[in-house]
């Protein structure tokens, strides 16, 4: 069992120590949202939705991981609400409508909240590169 959780560690070291600190809360957003939309197509398989239903659904179940990020982040490790609140919710609504679409296309419920984190990863990454304003609202903070 200690080989086992000592395994998980260092695969996640190798995973997530080189990526921007912007890519944990969308991954953790990724996950959320994959999860919870994972559960509706398990709940009923052959339900189907509209482009804009699934906007929706994924800006509203994206909002909920964006609340769990500020409470996660920004009060319990620290990291200050007010640093992270603008840039995490920018990464949590485009997580979760991507998620969503993205879930929908594939419609394999075992593999949603992998494929959330994925996104969550890659749009976290795309946006603490591509906007110096995210940096800057980190650098107060301890991420940076």
């Amino acid at each position: 069992m200690k080989s086992l959780m000592k395994l998980f560690v260092f695969l996640g070291k190798l995973t997530f120590a080189k990526l921007p600190f912007c890519s944990m809360p969308g991954a953790a957003v990724g996950a959320f949202v994959g999860f919870v939309f994972g559960i509706v197509m398990i709940q009923d398989p052959k339900l189907t939705f509209t482009k804009t239903q699934l906007i929706v659904i994924g800006a509203v179940i994206g909002f909920v991981g964006f609340l769990c990020v500020l409470v996660l982040l920004g009060l319990w490790l620290h990291y200050g609400i007010s640093s992270i609140a603008v840039p995490a919710f920018i990464n949590a609504i485009l997580t979760g409508i991507l998620t969503v679409i993205a879930d929908n296309a594939i419609h394999n419920p075992a593999l949603s909240s992998w494929i959330g984190a994925i996104i969550g990863i890659l749009v976290g990454a795309l946006l603490c590169v591509s906007c110096p304003w995210a940096r800057w609202a980190l650098r107060g903070s301890r991420a940076v």
